[in-house]
C-alpha cells in the first residue's frame, strides 16, 4: 500500500501540512456543507455559485483540490441508564430497531494541495533568502540563479528548510487562508495533529477512521500504511486491514453538467457504505486556451473532406481557414470557453471523480452495487464500473495522489462543483451539551431518530441553555405518544423530573406506568390539598403570595387598589407564622370588601376545596402530573391560572432550595397549551416563564394545535421567538395554503420548511426546527409496538386502563400491559 501513498513527511510544527513525495504541499479541512432540508428553496444554487466562485479566484495559484465524502455504518445506539425499569424497557426496544443496521453517518473532507515544480523559491525569494545568510547581493543573485536554472533540486522541491518554509508561507497565504477564512462558503475546521493524520490514513484504510498520534521523525506512506490491497479480482478490490473490505469503483465517464443536484441527495440517502471523492487539477491560463484552440481544430478537422484535409496537410499555413469564425458547433462552443478564460470568467483543468462502494461479503458489495448502480442512472450521470483499472480509481480519493488515476476530463470550475458533496444531513450532537457541563462523561442526546437519509439525528430539546420547545399541529398526529416517548427518554438524567399539565387524561396511564403521581383537579375529584400561605415563611414567599392574592382578587375583573394590596400585605405579614394558617385565616384580617372577594376561594366557596387547606399535600413525585381539562371544561379558567401559578412557584422554590448533588434538569409540559393561551392572564404567565426558568436549569414544553395564540399575543409571540429552541411541527397538509404565512408569522419557517411539513407521513414522521440554529430536520418515529403500549392513551388504551389500574395492586402494570396489546 505505501508504494501508492504520496504523503512524505510533516511540514510545519503545528502538522497541518504535509509534504508529498512530488514536492507538493498538501492540507485539508473537514466541513459541513449546505442542509437541504434545513435551508430555504435555492439554497443548494447559492451555495453552489459561491463555491464556484472561490474556485475562479483560486485558480491564478493552480491548486489541485480534492473533495470526499465518506458514508460509513453508523456507530451504534447509545443507550441510557434509568432508574425506572419501563423507560428502560422503552429505551431497550427503541434501541434495538437501531441494531438492524441501515443507518450510516457521512463525513465531508475537502484538502487542496500545492504543486512546486523545478525550484520551491523564485528567483527574488532566494536571493532575499541567501542575503539574509550574510551574502552579498551580487553573489545572491548568482547563487540563486544558479540553483534555479543549473544546479539545485531535480528531483525534489527543496534543497535547504528555507526554501520549505517560503513554499509554506506561499501555500498558507494563497490557498489555505482563503479556505479557513470562509472563502467556500463553507463551515470548515482545518485538521491538524492526529486528525490530520488520521483522516489521510483512512483514505486508504480498511479500518475506520481515528486519530493518530503524530510523529515528525516518520516517512508517512509507511507510518500511515496499515492495510494491504490486492487487485487481482476481476471486478472489485480487496482491502485488508483490521478487518476485510471488498470495495467496487465506478469512474465518471463523461462530464458532468449543471444539473445534477440529486447527485448527492440520491446516494447519501442509500443504505449503503460508499465514497464520493473528486479531484481536480487546475490548469494555467495558457494551457486552457491551448487545450480549446485543439479542440476546435480536432472538431473541424474531422468534419473535412478528404481533399481538403490533405490539401491542409501539405498547407504551409496550418490555419483551418483564413475565417476565423467556427464551422462547427463544439468548435464555437471551444472557442466561446477559450474567449471565457481569456476574460478570467472561467477557470478550467482536469477532473476526475469516483465512487467506491464498501461490502463485508462479495455478496453485501453486489446488493451494495445494484443500489448505488439505480442512483446513478436517476441523476443522468454516466460512470463505468472499473475492472482493470479499479486500483487507480480507488487511488481518486487519496489527497496528493495525482499520477495512478488516468480518467481525466478537462472541465470548468462548475463541472467540480457538480461532483462536489455540499450536500449535509447535519445529525446533531451526539451528546447532551448543556446537561452534560459539570460531569465528567458526556451525557446521552435526549433521544435518537432516524432520518429519511438513513442518518441519525442527535435530538435535544436544547439550544446552549435555552430548550423551551412547541410542538405545533392538528390533532390526531401522535403529538402525546411522541411527547411520552421524550419524556421517558428525558428520565435518564441524573435527578432529573418533569411536571405535566395534562388535559382530558391523556397523559394518566403514562405517568403511572412509569412510576409518577398523577393529579386530578377535576371539581368533586380532586384529593390533593393546597395551602399557598404556608408558602410565605421568608420575604420572597410572602412577596409571591401577595402577588398571588392580588391576581385571585382581580379574577372577577376589579383589580385591587394599591391601598387594598398594602392591607392584604400587611394581613400576609401578621398571619405569616401562625403555624395551620390558612386563606380563611387571611380573610379574617382582610376588610369587609376584600373579604367578599376573597370568600369564593375560602372553605364554602365554590373553590375552596382548592386552596384554603390547613395543611399542604402538593408533593413532588420524579414524574409528577396534573389533569386541568376538567376545570377547563367547567370554564373554570381562573381556578387553572392561579393553580399553574401556584405550582410554578412551587417548581421555582424546590428548583432554588435543592442540594447540589441533587439538582437535575426539569422539564415542564402543557398538554394542549392553545386552549390555557386563549386566556390573557396565562398567556402572559408563559410569557414570564420562557422568559425565567432557564436560569433555574427548568425548560417549559408545550403544545397547541395552530400557530394563532402566538399571533394574537404579540408580547407571547415575540418570547417565543427569543426563547424557544425547538419547535416540532406536526404533518398538516394545509402548510402551504393559508396556514403557511400564519407559521412563517409566529416561527420564522420558509417555504422549503412548509412543502416538507405539508408532505410529511403522518403519525410516523415530525419535523424538528430550531430557529436559532436554522436547523430543520424530517426525523422518523415509528415506536415498536411494545413501546406504543407504554406511551399510548388513545380512548381504548384509557378504558382499558380505568378498568385495570389499582393502586394497591403491585401486578396492575404487568396486567394492563399484557390486555392492551389486544385494543
Amino acid at each position: 500500500m505505501d508504494e501508492i501513498l504520496p504523503w512524505l513527511f510533516v511540514a510545519d510544527d503545528a502538522c497541518s501540512v504535509v509534504c508529498n513525495k512530488d514536492s507538493s504541499l498538501l492540507a485539508a479541512w473537514s466541513f459541513e456543507g449546505v442542509d437541504v432540508e434545513s435551508g430555504y428553496l435555492g439554497v443548494l444554487d447559492d451555495a453552489s455559485a459561491a463555491f464556484d466562485s472561490a474556485l475562479r479566484e483560486m485558480g491564478d495559484s493552480q491548486p489541485v483540490i480534492w473533495t470526499r465524502v465518506d458514508r460509513r455504518p453508523f456507530d451504534g445506539y447509545i443507550y441510557g441508564e434509568f432508574r425506572d425499569p419501563l423507560a428502560e424497557d422503552v429505551d431497550r426496544l427503541w434501541g434495538e430497531g437501531f441494531s438492524n443496521g441501515g443507518l450510516f453517518s457521512n463525513r465531508h473532507h475537502i484538502a487542496i494541495g500545492m504543486p512546486v515544480v523545478g525550484g520551491a523559491m523564485s528567483v527574488g525569494e532566494a536571493t532575499r533568502s541567501n542575503m539574509d545568510a550574510g551574502m552579498k547581493p551580487v553573489r545572491a543573485f548568482a547563487e540563486a540563479m544558479r540553483n534555479k536554472y543549473i544546479g539545485g533540486q531535480k528531483r525534489f522541491g527543496f534543497t535547504s528548510r528555507d526554501e520549505l518554509d517560503v513554499a509554506l508561507g506561499r501555500f498558507e497565504q494563497r490557498m489555505c487562508s482563503p479556505i479557513t477564512n470562509g472563502g467556500l462558503g463553507l463551515e470548515v475546521k482545518r485538521l491538524k495533529g492526529r486528525d490530520l493524520l488520521g483522516f489521510l490514513k483512512s483514505t486508504a484504510s480498511a479500518n475506520p477512521l481515528a486519530p493518530i498520534a503524530v510523529d515528525h521523525h516518520e516517512y508517512l506512506d509507511t507510518y500511515l500504511s496499515d492495510s494491504f490491497i490486492d487487485n487481482r479480482m476481476s471486478d472489485h478490490l480487496i482491502l485488508e486491514g483490521g478487518k476485510r473490505q471488498y470495495v467496487a469503483t465506478y469512474t465518471l465517464k463523461k462530464a458532468p453538467h449543471n444539473e445534477v443536484s440529486q447527485f448527492f441527495k440520491l446516494l447519501l440517502s442509500q443504505p449503503v457504505s460508499l465514497s464520493v471523492a473528486s479531484c481536480w487539477k487546475v490548469a494555467s491560463r495558457p494551457e486552457s486556451e491551448k487545450f480549446f484552440s485543439g479542440a476546435r481544430t480536432f472538431d473541424e478537422m474531422r468534419q473535412m473532406e478528404l481533399k481538403k484535409l490533405l490539401r491542409y496537410a501539405f498547407s504551409q499555413n496550418h490555419e483551418v481557414s483564413r475565417d476565423d469564425t467556427p464551422s462547427t458547433e463544439i468548435g464555437a462552443l471551444a472557442m466561446e470557453m477559450k474567449n471565457e478564460v481569456k476574460q478570467h470568467r472561467a477557470v478550467c483543468g482536469w477532473l476526475t471523480t469516483t465512487v467506491m462502494v464498501y461490502g463485508d461479503s462479495p455478496q453485501d458489495l453486489a446488493i451494495s452495487c445494484e443500489s448505488v448502480e439505480r442512483s446513478l442512472e436517476q441523476c443522468g450521470l454516466l460512470f463505468v464500473r472499473e475492472r482493470e483499472g479499479a486500483l487507480s480509481a480507488f487511488c481518486t480519493g487519496i489527497p496528493g495522489q495525482m499520477t495512478e488515476p488516468v480518467r481525466w476530463h478537462f472541465v470548468e470550475a462548475s463541472n467540480f462543483t457538480d461532483v462536489s458533496p455540499l450536500i449535509t444531513f447535519a445529525s446533531g450532537d451526539p451528546y447532551h451539551p448543556f446537561f452534560s457541563e459539570g460531569h465528567e462523561e458526556r451525557l446521552p442526546p435526549n433521544a435518537i431518530f432516524r432520518t429519511r437519509y438513513s442518518t441519525p439525528f442527535y435530538f435535544n430539546y436544547h439550544v446552549g441553555q435555552l430548550g423551551h420547545t412547541l410542538l405545533i399541529g392538528p390533532s390526531r398526529n401522535g403529538k402525546t405518544v411522541l411527547q411520552m416517548f421524550l419524556e421517558s427518554q428525558f428520565l435518564k438524567y441524573p435527578n432529573s423530573r418533569i411536571f405535566n399539565i395534562d388535559k382530558d387524561y391523556s397523559l394518566q396511564p403514562q405517568t403511572l406506568l412509569l412510576g409518577g403521581e398523577y393529579i386530578d383537579l377535576e371539581p368533586g375529584k380532586s384529593k390533593v390539598r393546597m395551602n399557598p400561605v404556608s408558602l410565605a415563611t421568608d420575604d420572597l414567599g410572602r412577596a409571591w403570595l401577595v402577588g398571588w392574592l392580588d391576581r385571585l382578587l382581580s379574577s372577577r375583573g376589579t383589580r385591587p387598589t394599591d391601598q387594598e394590596v398594602n392591607e392584604v400585605a400587611n394581613a400576609v405579614k401578621r398571619i405569616a407564622n401562625v403555624p395551620g394558617a390558612r386563606l380563611s385565616s387571611l380573610m379574617s384580617q382582610l376588610p369587609e370588601n376584600l373579604r367578599a372577594r376573597l370568600a369564593p376561594w375560602c372553605e364554602g366557596g365554590p373553590w375552596g376545596q382548592y386552596f384554603d387547606n390547613s395543611e399542604d399535600n402538593f408533593n413532588f413525585s420524579r414524574v409528577m402530573s396534573t389533569e386541568v381539562g376538567g376545570l377547563i371544561n367547567a370554564g373554570l379558567s381562573d381556578v387553572v391560572n392561579a393553580f399553574t401559578e401556584y405550582a410554578f412557584y412551587r417548581i421555582e422554590r424546590f428548583l432554588a432550595d435543592r442540594k447540589i448533588e441533587e439538582i437535575g434538569p426539569t422539564m415542564v409540559y402543557f398538554e394542549e397549551a392553545g386552549f390555557l393561551l386563549d386566556d390573557e392572564v396565562f398567556a402572559s404567565k408563559a410569557r414570564d416563564y420562557l422568559m425565567t426558568l432557564a436560569k433555574k436549569r427548568a425548560f417549559l414544553v408545550m403544545t397547541a394545535q395552530s400557530p394563532e395564540p402566538f399571533i394574537n399575543h404579540p408580547k407571547l409571540g415575540a418570547a417565543v421567538r427569543d426563547n424557544v429552541a425547538t419547535i416540532i411541527f406536526m404533518p398538516n397538509k394545509q402548510a402551504t395554503g393559508d396556514l403557511g404565512l400564519k407559521y412563517k408569522q409566529a416561527f420564522g419557517v420558509n417555504d422549503n420548511h412548509l412543502e416538507i411539513i405539508a408532505g410529511v407521513a403522518p403519525r410516523k414522521e415530525y419535523c424538528v426546527f430550531q430557529p436559532q440554529t436554522g436547523l430543520f430536520r424530517v426525523v422518523r418515529a415509528e415506536f415498536p409496538p411494545e413501546a406504543v403500549n407504554v406511551l399510548r392513551s388513545d380512548a381504548p388504551a384509557r378504558a382499558l386502563f380505568n378498568k385495570v389500574y389499582d393502586r394497591e395492586d403491585p401486578t396492575w402494570k404487568k396486567r394492563y400491559l399484557e390486555l392492551v396489546q389486544s385494543v
